[in-house]
């Protein structure tokens, strides 16, 4: 498993089989992602398609093999069980998902290398008190802008509500929702690691994906 590195916040690819155009095999998405310069990869599956647990784990272990052969974090979404499953290098949680502190009792209990935790966080009073905050590697904070990549985001925060993030945190901030290569522009001063992108990369076309991850990496 890779340690986490701030740098691995760049251009951060939150991918499902919801997010890609019909027929697009995901692991031979990824595989050009990373290719084409992505700097970690989420697997999350939301809404009604959303495959079973075998599928699930067969396209995560998948997923572990390509992105090994790049070198670059898998992180999954949610789901510890799965993530110890592949051996994934990261799980991301949500406000809603299973507790940090729960989560690394989980991994301590188990004897196991923890993978690296994300949190997301869209509001000041969402942000997890100092001893929580220890066991953190990143903070997600968003949505940025309006998405559909979603459907039960919350609401828009723009970049008010991700300055009031900013002010209130020591940990790298990955900025996500709605960021595409026209709206970045307002991202590039502030002092965050990278952004989450989903359909600027998932509903582009496969040929332009290494322009389109130049135009959206964070360069320190």
């Amino acid at each position: 498993m890779l340690k986490f590195e701030t740098n691995m916040l760049q251009c951060y690819l939150v991918v499902g089989r919801q997010d890609l155009k019909p027929g697009t095999d995901i692991l031979e998405f990824v595989a050009i992602a990373l290719a084409s310069g992505v700097t970690a990869v989420q697997y999350r599956e939301k809404g009604p398609m959303a495959p079973n647990d075998t599928t699930k784990q067969a396209i995560a272990l998948g997923l572990r093999r390509v992105t090994k052969q790049y070198n670059v974090p898998l992180i999954i979404d949610d789901d510890w069980q799965l993530a110890l499953q592949c051996q994934a290098d990261g799980i991301h949680i949500g406000q809603s998902d299973v507790k940090v502190t729960e989560l690394v009792n989980i991994l301590t209990q188990r004897s196991l290398q923890p993978p690296f935790i994300g949190l997301s966080v869209s509001t000041p009073e969402q942000m997890p008190n100092a001893i929580i905050a220890s066991h953190l590697s990143y903070i997600g904070s968003g949505p940025i802008f309006a998405t559909n990549s979603k459907q039960d985001a919350d609401p828009v925060i723009g970049i008010v509500g991700l300055r009031k993030i900013i002010a209130i945190t020591n940990l790298p901030i990955v900025a996500i929702g709605g960021i595409d290569y026209n709206n970045i522009q307002y991202l590039k001063n502030l002092p965050i690691s990278g952004v989450a992108i989903i359909s600027a990369l998932t509903k582009a076309p496969i040929n332009k994906l290494p322009t389109i991850v130049q135009q959206l990496k964070f360069n320190f």
